[in-house]
């Protein structure tokens, strides 16, 4: 009788990824970081903003959306074409603003989306079946695990934890081990601009949890869900 077992590229038990909201310039300096250390991961984007022209204050330019989603290190994803808080919409009008989203990211990065990060975190039934029928095969919680497991609902991911505290677990991450079978992710979430001065200033964090992860031989990357169009 064959059996399968889940592994990551290289046949690596563990993973790490991220995934940051919003769309804003200081992402760019994450990124910045990010290809220093070959870190994949994910920037999670809203698009009414780009309504108003191809570069919108306090955001990426569509250019540099495009740069991002050519890039085999890095994933664009939908945020939701409004930011709004699903659980209290209809589904019907969910479901217009996630495929909205997810038809103007499409238009700018020539790339399919299959991604999604809830806006503010909290989601439903109603908002679940919205993603589920605009197609997309994965979206992300803001609701912290602590742990390293795969989800049993991909449409309810939720992280491992928020950048503030994955320092504090990455030595866990690096000791645990599990049993065959049990591949295990550390998936980290936030936004750029909690690193800026204007906030936790704070840079070296995420980079010292860069440097950590890019020592560490035992890590793989995840795939990341990107599809380009023919």
């Amino acid at each position: 009788m064959l059996s399968f077992v889940l592994r990551f590229p290289n046949g690596k038990l563990k993973a790490m990824t991220f995934s940051y909201d919003d769309g804003i310039p200081a992402d760019l300096r994450l990124i910045g970081l990010m290809k220093k250390y070959g870190i994949k991961g994910t920037f999670n984007i809203n698009t009414n903003h780009y309504e108003k022209g191809d570069k919108p204050e306090n955001r990426l330019s569509k250019s540099e959306l495009k740069a991002i989603a050519d890039d085999p290190q890095f994933e664009i994803a939908c945020h939701g074409h409004t930011h709004p808080h699903y659980t209290f919409l209809p589904q019907s009008v969910i479901t217009d603003d996630i495929i909205t989203n997810r038809k103007d990211i499409e238009a700018i990065t020539d790339s399919i989306i299959r991604g999604f990060a809830y806006p503010y975190g909290p989601y439903n039934e109603a908002s679940e079946e919205a993603i589920r029928s605009a197609g997309i095969v994965y979206a992300r919680t803001v609701k912290s695990t602590n742990d390293f497991i795969l989800p049993e609902n991909w449409l309810q991911w939720h992280p491992t934890c928020h950048h503030r505290d994955a320092l504090s677990l990455f030595e866990k991450f690096e000791e645990l081990k599990r049993g065959v079978g049990k591949p295990m992710v550390m998936y980290v979430w936030g936004h750029t601009y909690e690193f800026e001065p204007t906030h936790d200033n704070n840079w070296e964090l995420i980079e010292e949890l860069f440097e950590r992860c890019h020592k560490n031989p035992t890590f793989g990357l995840p795939p990341i869900w990107k599809f380009t169009t023919m």
